[in-house]
């Protein structure tokens, strides 16, 4: 078998949506959250870094766990 981790939330989601949408020279979707200082949130803040998003209101903070889903799928790629 093998693991992935891919990057999610609804608000992620949908700020990525958005910025997909909103194309230069309209500024790009601010996104507000907060992620842990931990392997999740370091995870998530380097995917966001990819997308066309302001960041400028996401804070990674100490001694708050980041939340993580996991699916596990079967061999039929069934839950």
């Amino acid at each position: 078998g093998k693991v992935l981790q891919v990057p999610g939330g609804v608000g992620r989601n949908i700020a990525e949506g958005i910025s997909r949408l909103l194309v230069p020279p309209l500024p790009p979707p601010v996104l507000a959250t907060i992620v842990g200082d931990d392997a999740a949130g370091s995870f998530l803040l380097k995917e966001l870094r990819l997308l066309r998003l302001d960041l400028s209101l996401v804070e990674q903070w100490q001694d708050f766990a980041t939340p993580c889903v996991v699916a596990v799928f079967d061999d039929s790629h069934e839950l």
